[in-house]
């Protein structure tokens, strides 16, 4: 990959999902979409949410025009429950 290209992708049902840049490898998520769940910037044992449903039944949420700087170190994580998927889309900075 290189500068300027796109970044996205989303979870498997039911799932956890990083989303860990290669070493010396930056990107900015814009657009992160969450269903009935959560979504964090992690370091692989921390994690600091952005998006919190917890148990709200049927509520979809989203960060959108975001500029959410993720590395190697501190990465995106997404989880997803039964029957929906959860999603990212940014662009490679570095």
């Amino acid at each position: 990959m290189a500068v300027g290209d796109v970044v996205n992708g989303f979870s498997p049902i039911s799932t956890q999902m990083d989303f860990q840049p290669a070493a010396s490898v930056e990107c900015i998520i814009s657009s992160v979409n969450v269903y009935n769940t959560w979504a964090a910037i992690t370091d692989g044992t921390n994690n600091s949410l952005m998006v919190n449903y917890g148990t709200t039944t049927g509520t979809a949420a989203g960060v959108r025009n975001a500029k959410i700087c993720i590395n190697n170190t501190y990465y995106l994580r997404l989880y997803s429950t039964t029957g929906h998927y959860s999603s990212y889309s940014g662009i490679q900075i570095k």
